[in-house]
C-alpha cells in the first residue's frame, strides 16, 4: 500500500509540474499579447487624453485669431471701399482668399478631429492591427492636410496681405490725404 501511494504520489506530483509549466507557458503568451497591445492601446489613450487636449486648444487659438485678423481686415477694406482709397479692390480679393482659407481649415481640422476619433474607437487594437493602422495613416495624413492649411494661411498673411497693407500704408502717407473725406 505504501508503494502504491508513492506511485500515485509521483503521478499526481508529475501531473502538478506538468500542469502548473502548461499554465505558466499560458500565461506568457497572455503576457506576450498583452506586450504586443500594448503599443495599440498606449497609442489610443494617448491620441484620446493629451494629444485632444492638445489640438483643441491649438484649434480654438489658431481659429480665433484668424477669424479675429479676417474680421477687423473685413473691417478696414469696407472702410476703404467706402472712402474709395486705392487698392481696396486688391485687398477684397485677398480678404475674401482669406476667408476661403479659413473655411477651408476649418472643414480640414474638423475632418481631423473625426479620424483621429476613429482611431481611438478600434476596438482591440491588437487583433485588428491592419484597420488600427489603416485609421492611424488616415488621421496622419488628415493632420498634414490640416499643417499645410495652416502654412497657407500663414503665407497668405504674410506674404501677400501684410505687404500690401504696408504699400497701402506708405502711399496713404505719401500723398498726405485720401481721395475722398474718411467717414
Amino acid at each position: 500500500m505504501k508503494k502504491q501511494t508513492k506511485i500515485t504520489s509521483i503521478i499526481i506530483a508529475t501531473t502538478a509540474l506538468l500542469a502548473i509549466g502548461l499554465f505558466i507557458t499560458i500565461g506568457m503568451q497572455k503576457n506576450t499579447k498583452v506586450i504586443y497591445a500594448s503599443p495599440c492601446t498606449t497609442a489610443q489613450e494617448t491620441l484620446d487624453g493629451s494629444v485632444r487636449t492638445q489640438d483643441l486648444r491649438t484649434r480654438v487659438d489658431r481659429l480665433h485669431s484668424y477669424v479675429f485678423i479676417h474680421q477687423q481686415l473685413d473691417l478696414f477694406v469696407q472702410r476703404l471701399e467706402r472712402n474709395k482709397q486705392p487698392n481696396a479692390a486688391k485687398l477684397r480679393e485677398h480678404t475674401t482668399e482669406l476667408e476661403s482659407a479659413l473655411t477651408t481649415f476649418r472643414n480640414n481640422y474638423e475632418e481631423y478631429d473625426l479620424a483621429r476619433d476613429q482611431v481611438v474607437q478600434v476596438p482591440d487594437c491588437a487583433n485588428k492591427t491592419t484597420e488600427f493602422q489603416q485609421k492611424l495613416q488616415e488621421a496622419r495624413n488628415k493632420r498634414q492636410i490640416v499643417s499645410d492649411d495652416v502654412v497657407a494661411l500663414d503665407k497668405l498673411l504674410d506674404s501677400v496681405i501684410k505687404p500690401q497693407l504696408g504699400d497701402l500704408y506708405g502711399k496713404l502717407l505719401a500723398s498726405g490725404t485720401s481721395e475722398v473725406p474718411s467717414e
